[in-house]
């Protein structure tokens, strides 16, 4: 496989433990802080690595910016919303929402980037769209204790639709820099943006100082935001941006498997058969269009190889 594609899956799979550790988090914790330290903590994570790497390069003001406001559409925006979807929903239906991304990154990368996409893309997002859609109309036979089941499918619809304009406006940046440090830039910058909203707002930004927190708090920090980010991007950055990010279609797997372990949370028999169908589609998407293009291209070859067999032998008896 593709080693840009095996960056993609392992940071998909970082990704998919956002929402169990959101949930072993202390409740105490309001879903603004815990997006606003994870992201500080996998800053400056990257921005150590960066310095030990010795890598430097001179950051124009107008790029500054640039990573600065898309870092404020991620953390202030994107993320903040995902964990209010965790907080008023499920682990489970957040995960799986959010892995709808793709979709908008395909609708964003079209007008933005002017990348093209095919049928088999197409296909794959609607067989992806009516599989997500089985789980969520499945949830509603579900028995839970959430807070508020519909404000968590809201704020987990509008953190898939920003991710992905998100993940479209980042695809240039880190044609240009070091990925660390775009995204150490891009962290610091909107965790610090998301700390000031909340103290204006008169959020609780202080939380338990237990061990339980701190662990937690430290591998969001580290692994989901710092190491996932930078696979991710790693995988982006010689991939077409939705090539890479129909990956994101493995996550409500990953998060299922891991919220059901873990969390005892249940899905019902009409959410299984969803998950299936999202499997499909990236199976649709990712193995069966190159396989496609790859007979395509064989063919080809295989006319141009006899074309010019034929031309030679003709050639030569004249």
């Amino acid at each position: 496989m593709n080693k840009n594609y095996i960056y993609c899956i392992l940071a998909i799979f970082l990704f998919s433990t956002i929402e169990l550790m959101g949930k072993i988090l202390d409740t105490s914790v309001s879903p603004l802080a815990i997006t606003c330290y994870r992201f500080i903590t996998g800053g400056f994570f990257l921005f150590l690595i960066y310095l030990i790497k010795g890598t430097k390069q001179k950051v124009e003001l107008y790029d500054f910016l640039e990573m600065s406001l898309v870092g404020i559409l991620n953390v202030c925006v994107s993320m903040y919303m995902l964990q209010l979807g965790i907080y008023y929903g499920q682990a489970n239906l957040s995960a799986i929402i959010i892995s709808s991304n793709p979709i908008f990154v395909g609708i964003f990368a079209l007008f933005i980037l002017k990348e093209r996409f095919n049928i088999f893309n197409i296909i794959s997002w609607i067989i992806g769209i009516f599989g997500i859609s089985v789980v969520i109309l499945g949830q509603f036979g579900v028995v839970t204790d959430s807070r508020n089941i519909i404000l968590g499918i809201i704020f987990s619809v509008l953190a898939s639709i920003t991710f992905g304009l998100y993940t479209v406006l980042s695809k240039s940046i880190i044609q240009k820099y070091d990925i660390m440090l775009f995204n150490s830039i891009s962290f610091i910058g909107g965790a610090i943006v998301l700390f000031i909203l909340g103290l204006f707002s008169h959020q609780v930004m202080i939380f338990k100082p237990d061990l339980k927190n701190i662990v937690s708090m430290l591998y969001l920090g580290i692994f989901v935001t710092g190491i996932a980010y930078v696979f991710f991007f790693m995988g982006l950055k010689k991939i077409k941006t939705v090539s890479g990010s129909v990956f994101f279609l493995l996550k409500p797997i990953f998060a299922t498997i891991l919220a059901v372990l873990c969390l005892d949370e249940n899905l019902s028999f009409i959410q299984v058969i969803g998950v299936i169908i999202v499997i499909i589609s990236l199976f649709l998407n990712t193995f069966i269009e190159k396989i496609f293009y790859s007979k395509i291209s064989y063919l080809t070859n295989f006319k141009y190889v006899m074309k010019a067999k034929s031309s030679y032998k003709r050639d030569k008896i004249n």
